[in-house]
């Protein structure tokens, strides 16, 4: 099950007169009779749905309730020499989408995975074991051409009124084999129906892993405590999809001037619909990976009191990846990454009382050069168990476990973009943007590319390093009863990857500099809290909580010598978001004329749209007006509750999840390059408009209605410059309490079971993402501003445990 934002009543016709006023307020001598009111009258009065539609789009082209089927089986056993483990699942998706069957192929959606995996534990000798591992997951989906989420959208940005989307001929035209999808004007609009339904798509992936793992204990060979351990993981991944489909035939209705009614269908693109499937193939990716693995332990505990452990490891992972693109960079994609690290630890411990530890890592990077290529990362940690001490003999059991933790150390990340090496330039050197024309025009001319640089060899970028303090306790309480884990932490991160800022145009470099600049420090808490009781021998309970904060700024970022303090980032959240201030919307043109100038570009600003605060003073809105503002758009807060209990047969648990101290900034524009997302703005394309929020379309600023603290300000056909500004008229409260999930469930009792030669049998319902509380109403936060995007799904299951 889905919920998807309240959307405006299409059968009002209220988006008729929606979609004129936004063609009339910004050009009231506009002569766009798509909207007339004509049109919108027989609309609302419902005369003629082929003439004058009204069309659900999100109703006709899915459902609310969809169903999938899960099957899982297990099987182990063994003996001395080996052990086995089996287990299998199946999962069947049928989709939210409804297809008819108005072809003659079937484009229902199926989605079916299976999983497999398989345990085999060989003793070679007593002291030698084997161990064998095979992973798969294959995933198989037949559907339309459309996914469902890109069906989701295009429903949403299909014109409710302006066509149907399918029409059946009548007998004149009965000699019509294809279907006859509905468009208008010059059949340019988008049908999502027609999307959905012409033709099939098919995707398919795998994911195979063998693995095998050599455990040799070398107590009796060299000393006391010593073992190795070997692994060798080969994994291959592929993907394809590809479809096949048609060009459909689309259709307005055509009026007969006697009857005023529909005679026929007046085919709008006899140049380009097609009545047979086209292939078209899609993605196509291959990926190898090898990963070994060495370790050597020893674990020894010596007079009774002295414990001594220590491990060294070296891993090797290489990959190699078959891109389906050819471009430029094709060459860099297909080169192995290679992967290589030696890692190592090192700890005492006294009487189970005193701990010491560590740490460290060596570890190489293609990314880097020579020179920089290996990093050097250890770390120190020390605890003590102080519930071991004599001094907390009178407080046990009350006090059953108590323990100070902390660790100190560093990290390094190689992983700083999508770039490889780092060491190289990138040159383009047919570059025919910078090419140069020699010749004559009359006596000839010719072409000849040119040389430009995408990135300059830079030996001198490396490691980004994190240093990290913790420090920890862990207590337990009437026997274990209450237990609660937390722990403090302090990060400190340098040599960030960033551009230079401090370099001059006049140098004339092309491509921007990069170097290890940048600080960034952190803090924060993470903790959990559980209590377990048996009240009875039939009826226990469980409860479980947890807590995380987290928080961080800038220390030290490159930058420009800003005319104002609050342009820079120091200081700030990495996930601060700086926008402008709005004071609210414009009462009317004469309010606009008086105020600062607001220098968005595009279309003039005027009465009804947002009116920003001039923050420096200066007589005008522009960059140097913006400023931080909300909260990081990143919670900084996220925490779950719990509880799992039982009584005899039956057993019922349940979990909720929550974020918080954040914010979520609507996107009031059509379509978000960078994203690849849909805003929110109504209407925003004349072919594609996308729908109109309920919630807008009841609090908009109009000329009738000048509401300077409207929900949305003066509506416009396509989202104007100065409107589509990130601000604080579009910043809500992003907290969310969501129940995540509810599982009941019934064992059959023992008797039953051992009548049928059964282990266990058990049936449970449950449910995930039940509820939500949020003080943002509008539609689901996790959406985040993109409104209109796939709903997050409302998953009930019903099923069958059986133990043979």
């Amino acid at each position: 099950m889905s919920a998807h934002p309240k959307l405006r009543n299409s059968r009002s016709c209220y988006f008729y007169e929606n979609a004129q006023e936004a063609v009339l307020t910004r050009n009231p001598l506009s002569k766009d009779a798509t909207y007339s009111l004509e049109k919108i009258d027989k609309t609302a009065a419902g005369e003629n749905p082929t003439l004058y539609p009204a069309v659900d789009w999100l109703d006709f082209v899915t459902r609310k309730v969809t169903t999938t089927q899960n099957y899982n089986l297990g099987i182990s056993g063994g003996g001395q020499l080996a052990k086995y483990n089996v287990s299998a699942n199946y999962t069947t998706d049928n989709g939210l989408l409804k297809v008819e069957p108005i072809n003659d192929f079937n484009s229902n959606v199926r989605f079916n995975v299976f999983n497999f995996l398989s345990n085999v534990d060989i003793n070679l000798t007593k002291s030698t074991q084997l161990v064998a591992r095979v992973k798969a997951n294959l995933q198989d989906y037949n559907g339309p051409p459309s996914s469902g989420t890109e069906a989701y959208g295009q429903a949403i940005r299909s014109n409710p009124v302006l066509f149907q989307p399918v029409y059946t001929p009548g007998e004149n035209q009965s000699y019509i084999k294809h279907p006859l999808f509905g468009n208008f004007d010059d059949g340019q609009y988008l049908n999502a129906y027609a999307e959905i339904v012409k033709g099939y798509s098919e995707k398919r992936r795998s994911n195979l892993s063998f693995q095998t793992e050599l455990y040799q204990d070398l107590s009796s060979i060299i000393t006391e405590g010593l073992k190795f351990r070997g692994l060798l993981n080969v994994t291959r991944r592929s993907y394809f999809e590809q479809s096949r489909v048609y060009n459909p035939f689309y259709y307005t209705p055509v009026i007969d001037p006697v009857t005023k009614q529909v005679s026929s269908y007046f085919q709008l693109n006899p140049q380009t619909g097609t009545e047979y499937l086209n292939f078209e193939p899609g993605k196509r990716e291959l990926t190898a990976v090898v990963y070994g693995e060495a370790q050597v332990s020893y674990n020894r505990t010596f007079a009774q009191k002295h414990g001594i452990s220590a491990s060294l490891i070296s891993t090797l992972r290489n990959e190699v990846f078959t891109p389906q693109d050819q471009d430029e960079n094709s060459l860099i994609k297909t080169l192995p990454k290679r992967n290589i690290s030696f890692s190592g630890n090192a700890s005492y411990i006294f009487d189970e009382r005193y701990y010491a530890q560590f740490t460290f890592g060596y570890n190489g990077s293609e990314k880097f050069a020579a020179g920089s290529r290996w990093g050097f990362f250890p770390s120190f940690g020390v605890a003590w168990s102080v519930h071991k001490e004599k001094f907390m003999e009178g407080l046990w059991p009350t006090i059953s476990n108590l323990r100070f933790r902390a660790t100190h150390g560093w990290i390094g990340y190689d992983n700083i973009s999508d770039e490889r090496f780092f060491y190289l330039s990138k040159v383009d050197l047919n570059d025919g943007g910078r090419g140069y024309t020699f010749g004559l025009p009359k006596t000839g001319s010719y072409l000849l590319s040119g040389v430009s640089i995408d990135r300059y060899a830079n030996p001198f970028v490396n490691w980004e390093i994190s240093r990290q303090t913790n420090l920890g306790i862990d207590l337990g309480m009437f026997k274990g009863a209450l237990t609660f884990s937390g722990d403090f932490y302090n990060q400190f991160r340098y040599n960030i990857v960033q551009n230079r800022a401090a370099i001059p145009a006049s140098t004339g470099l092309q491509a921007p500099v990069r170097a290890n600049l940048g600080e960034y420090k952190s803090k924060g808490f993470e903790g959990e809290l559980s209590y377990t009781k048996s009240v009875t021998k039939d009826l226990y309970f469980q409860g479980r909580g947890t807590f995380t904060y987290s928080t961080g700024e800038y220390v030290y970022y490159e930058e420009p010598n800003f005319q104002y303090d609050y342009l820079s980032r120091i200081g700030l959240h990495s996930n601060q978001v700086r926008g402008y201030i709005a004071e609210r919307l414009f009462i009317d043109d004469n309010e606009v004329f008086n105020s600062p100038e607001q220098q968005f570009g595009g279309e003039p600003v005027l009465g009804g749209d947002i009116k920003y605060v001039d923050v420096n003073k200066d007589g005008v809105i522009n960059s140097n007006d913006r400023v931080p503002i909300g909260l990081p758009t990143t919670p900084e807060i996220s925490y779950g509750f719990g509880l799992t209990t039982g009584y005899k047969s039956f057993d019922f648990s349940f979990f909720f999840s929550g974020l918080a101290r954040t914010s979520l900034f609507i996107n009031p524009i059509y379509y978000d390059v960078d994203d690849e997302k849909y805003g929110v703005a109504p209407f925003g394309s004349v072919a594609a408009p996308n729908a109109v929020l309920q919630v807008w379309a009841d609090s908009y600023w109009s000329e009738e209605h000048q509401d300077i603290y409207a929900r949305w300000p003066r509506l416009s056909q396509t989202p104007t410059n100065n409107n589509s500004q990130t601000s604080t008229f579009w910043m809500r409260n992003g907290n969310l309490l969501r129940l995540k999930q509810v599982d009941i469930g019934y064992n059959l009792n023992q008797s039953i079971l051992k009548r049928y030669k059964m282990n266990g049998l058990r049936i449970y319902f449950s449910g995930t993402n039940l509820f939500k509380w949020s003080p943002f109403k509008l539609w689901d936060p996790e959406l985040g501003g993109y409104g209109l995007g796939y709903p997050l799904q409302r998953v009930f299951n019903f099923g069958i445990n059986i133990n043979i």
